[in-house]
């Protein structure tokens, strides 16, 4: 899974934004913004809270980014159709989305 850095230039604030396409099959991006230099973790979770995938969990410098999901878990096993959470959390900041993944 690539991150990517969009822009170098330091949002004000922690955001994680709706996921796009949504629904999506067989993929989706996912963008969002850090203001410092911070430790970002990104996970998916299924319906019932089970955790499906890390997406992000390293050190990251102030910038937007983009991220994809392919619909898989942790072991490459592609996902049911249902709707999935997706958790970002960052110095003092916890935001969760909701994706649907339809087949």
């Amino acid at each position: 899974t690539n991150v990517e850095n969009v822009t170098h230039a330091a949002p004000n604030d922690f955001n994680l934004y709706q996921n796009f396409p949504n629904p999506f099959n067989p993929e989706t991006q996912i963008s969002y913004d850090v203001p410092k230099r911070s430790r970002i973790k990104i996970d998916i979770y299924n319906a019932i809270g089970q955790h499906v995938k890390t997406l992000v969990n390293s050190k990251q410098n102030p910038g937007q980014y983009e991220i994809m999901w392919n619909g898989t878990n942790d072991n490459g096993q592609k996902m049911g159709t249902g709707i999935y959470l997706c958790k970002m959390q960052g110095e003092g900041f916890v935001e969760t989305i909701k994706l649907a993944l339809v087949k």
